[in-house]
């Protein structure tokens, strides 16, 4: 298993889908997540990617309670990444988008957010826009939201 999903697979809060070119990001997102006593899982994404990655990568998405995308220009360049927001849809996940820039959802994501439009059955999707505001901030309004969605009554 990918050291990044293993460490974090039990009670998993979110799983992170990024772009390998992105990971600097999630780091800051991570230590926001630690800082509110939340775990959080992503894939350090090479340019080759190995089977025990992607079954690593399967499993975590089963098992979080949240699915992030890290919505950048590198993201939507990154074919891994598509795939992995098909696993979330298909495993009934609510996804939440963090968008860093000003750029429309890839054809995956914007497929599933019409049919969970439609079926309310399927997948929840919000949107966070972050480009417009300092990073720190997006990260915080990303906690939060995660926080929102994987908050249990007593």
């Amino acid at each position: 298993m990918d050291r990044q999903i293993s460490t974090s697979i039990n009670n998993l809060h979110a799983f992170i889908s990024c772009s390998r070119n992105d990971q600097a990001i999630v780091e800051s997102i991570g230590k926001q997540f630690q800082a509110n006593r939340m775990k959080m899982g992503y894939a350090s994404r090479t340019i080759l990617i190995r089977e025990e990655q992607i079954q690593a990568i399967d499993i975590a998405i089963r098992h979080c309670q949240v699915f992030v995308v890290l919505l950048t220009k590198n993201y939507i360049k990154d074919i891994f990444c598509h795939s992995d927001i098909r696993k979330a849809y298909e495993n009934k996940k609510p996804v939440l988008v963090l968008s860093l820039e000003d750029i429309d959802f890839p054809e995956t994501l914007s497929s599933i957010y019409k049919s969970a439009s439609v079926d309310q059955k399927l997948s929840t999707i919000v949107p966070i826009i972050g480009w417009d505001k300092p990073i720190q901030y997006s990260i915080e309004t990303l906690v939060q939201s995660v926080l929102i969605f994987t908050r249990h009554p007593d």
